[in-house]
């Protein structure tokens, strides 16, 4: 500024500051280009445009009273805060501020030069520049109300910024000083925390975010240490919850939105240290946390781990102790299984995404989709397909558990399903037949005698055969329309299935031990008929109440003592009852029988038998004295000589080991006596 008009080509600023009092008068100053920048700079945060031709006053164009006042500042109302524009005064050239003695200042900025440089004219009729201004330096001048706003072409923007490296264009002189003393001031100090800032729009942001003093949030009265805690506060705890628009998750509010984003929709990363392509951000952490953190040291027991994750695995399952679950009182081993507890059975009902199904928790769920949702299953045992898991299981449970024995009667069946049926059958108790009233033993007897006497007729549809029941029916169709069965195993043929079935059953079937007595069986078949005969309990002889062992001695009691008188159909010799018959046949009419080890001829079967048991068994040794003897005979010849207790020597009274040494004793009994008679001759 040189004798106080402004050089054409050099646009130059300066404050016209109008002081508004509460007593109603005024005064202003003007402050140069230089004292600008500070004030501008000081209130640009706050800045309010004076007038506004709804709200002036006619005479003075100031504000009217009732606007701009002592008791309504401008800087007071919602609008500074909020939209950062009074509403009062739009204008971009006349800012209103509060002041430290209860007024309210005006700002005036001017720009002068010519109308090229992006000058604004004023009327003088408005406001003057009263008595206390530095002639010397400024002159008097006389400002109208701003013009209306130039329609500028959109886009238009020629004032671009020299800063080294900036090149920014604005559309006016003024933005292009705003600009400038906000980004490219240098760095600035902040005078609360000596923390650098690059420059003053920098250091006016740090002041607003941490040095605002303590913030009451409006929404739930929390106090927060400054404005930026207050907004991080607001955004956590008050935006209600968000729906991510990829993934449709539901998150607590904006900023867990924005933190879920950052972890989960980043796309692919992938691991600087080993190259591996993980699908997203969280992916990356958990793989760097788990693989490439390097060895860590318990700090408890001093154990190494791989790496963190294994480390913070280990602290939670051994260095926590038992946690008790608060909803159900359960005891957990650590935190870990107490955490895995909460999450499986206090998570709240859960729906089966596949068939709408309430569950009461995840572990319900996660049960109910292995069991109902798992797609076909082949048995690895049989090759039955089964429509899901739990119909494998079942079938397993029913068909594959190996052979059980009935707890009543113990007879042996091949798997937990035929012994449901077996007491199903067999053990439910005396049953009455509902037609004819009929006592029967068990519901098998029933079923029959219902299938034989209360089915009426019933015709093979095959071969147009007439049955007399449905049980004669099921039997003749068995028999008579399966076709021929070739036995996979051995190849034999077999007339029906039903004969199919008992040939494998007899014949093909793993060698089964008898639980009871140890003995080894054939097959199945063998070791139902051997527990039946003699592992069923004791038996009571219906004919002479006599008890027998088992049901074997049962039957031979029978076949011995109540069977009548037996003619033998080839001697015509009578005998007291069939086992009587049976032995007599054995042992007379059986023919000469050949022993194959020792060529022998026994007269039959009986007797080649007995012979077979005594001298061809092997070796054996006396329970009593550990002797082994070639065979059974030599062994029954070795007891009885030899362990039979004392015996009294019947002469002389001697006593005597065995019956052996009472034999030799005698022996020189006889000896003597022959001495005696010879001498005496």
């Amino acid at each position: 500024m040189t004798d106080g008009r402004l050089m054409q080509n050099e646009p130059s600023h300066m404050i016209i500051t109008l002081m508004y009092g509460t007593g109603g008068g005024n005064y202003s100053r003007i402050t140069e280009s230089e004292d600008h920048g500070q004030s501008f700079n000081r209130h640009s945060e706050k800045s309010h445009y004076l007038y506004d031709n709804d709200h002036n006053d006619e005479n003075s164009g100031r504000p009217t009273d009732s606007r701009h006042s002592f008791d309504k500042n401008c800087h007071e109302q919602p609008c500074c805060n909020q939209q950062r524009v009074c509403i009062y005064a739009p204008s971009k050239s006349i800012r209103c501020r509060s002041t430290s003695d209860d007024s309210f200042a005006c700002d005036v900025y001017l720009q002068t030069g010519d109308q090229e440089s992006g000058s604004e004219s004023h009327s003088a009729e408005s406001l003057t520049v009263v008595s206390g201004a530095d002639s010397t330096t400024c002159a008097s001048l006389k400002l109208k109300p701003p013009p209306a706003k130039k329609q500028r072409k959109a886009g238009s923007k020629k004032y671009r910024c020299d800063h080294p490296g900036c090149e920014k264009s604005l559309s006016s002189q003024n933005s292009l000083c705003n600009h400038k003393s906000q980004y490219h001031t240098g760095e600035r100090t902040c005078p609360d925390c000596q923390k650098p800032l690059p420059n003053a729009q920098a250091l006016m942001v740090h002041k607003r975010k941490d040095h605002t003093g303590e913030k009451t949030c409006p929404e739930c009265q929390k106090t927060l240490p400054n404005a930026q805690a207050l907004s991080v506060h607001k955004r956590k705890e008050h935006t209600g919850e968000q729906n991510c628009p990829e993934c449709q998750k539901t998150l607590a509010n904006s900023l867990a939105l924005s933190a879920h984003k950052s972890q989960y929709h980043t796309g692919e990363k992938t691991c600087p240290e080993c190259q591996k392509t993980l699908p997203n951000t969280q992916a990356l952490w958990v793989h760097k946390r788990k693989e490439h953190t390097g060895k860590q040291t318990c700090p408890g027991c001093q154990k190494t781990l791989p790496n963190a994750q294994a480390l913070a695995v280990h602290k939670r399952r051994e260095h926590t102790g038992e946690q008790n679950c608060p909803e159900c009182q359960k005891t957990l081993a650590n935190s870990q299984a107490l955490s895995a507890h909460k999450s499986q059975y206090h998570s709240g009902e859960k729906t089966c995404p596949e068939c709408q199904k309430t569950l009461p928790n995840t572990q319900a769920l996660w049960d109910h989709k292995r069991k109902y949702h798992t797609g076909k299953q082949t048995c690895p045992e049989c090759q039955k397909i089964l429509a899901n898991s739990q119909a494998l299981s079942t079938h397993k449970s029913q068909y594959h558990t190996g052979e059980k024995t009935c707890p009543e009667c113990q007879k042996a069946l091949p798997n937990t399903q035929a012994l449901w049926d077996h007491k199903r059958k067999y053990h439910t108790g005396e049953q009455i037949c509902r037609e004819c009233q009929k006592p029967l033993p068990n519901a098998q007897a029933l079923l029959i005698h219902r299938r034989k006497d209360h089915s009426g007729e019933r015709t093979c549809p095959e071969c147009q055969k007439t049955l007399a029941n449905t049980l004669a029916l099921s039997s003749h169709k068995r028999k008579e329309h399966s076709g021929e069965q070739t036995c996979p195993e051995c190849q034999t043929r077999l007339p029906h299935a039903q004969a199919l079935s008992t040939h494998k059953r007899k014949y093909h079937t793993v060698g089964q031990t008898c639980s009871r007595c140890q003995k080894l069986l054939p097959n199945h078949q063998a070791l139902s008929e051997h527990k039946s005969r003699y592992h069923r309990g004791e038996q009571t002889c219906h004919e002479c109440q006599k008890t027998l062992p088992n049901n074997q001695a049962l039957s031979v009691h029978k076949r011995k003592d109540h069977t009548g008188e037996q003619t033998c159909p080839e001697c015509q010799t009578t005998l007291p009852h069939a086992q009587a018959l049976s032995n007599h046949r054995r042992k007379e009419h059986s023919g000469e029988q050949t022993c194959l080890g020792c060529q022998k001829t026994l007269p039959n079967v009986q007797a080649l038998s007995e012979h077979k048991s005594r001298y061809h068994r092997g070796e054996q040794t006396c329970p009593e004295c550990q002797k082994t003897l070639p065979n059974a005979q030599a062994l029954s010849d070795h007891k009885r000589k030899y362990h039979t207790g004392e015996q009294t020597c019947p002469e002389c009274q001697a006593l005597l080991p065995n019956i052996q040494a009472l034999s030799n004793h005698r022996r020189q009994h006889r000896k003597r006596k022959l001495e005696d008679a010879k001498s005496s001759d």
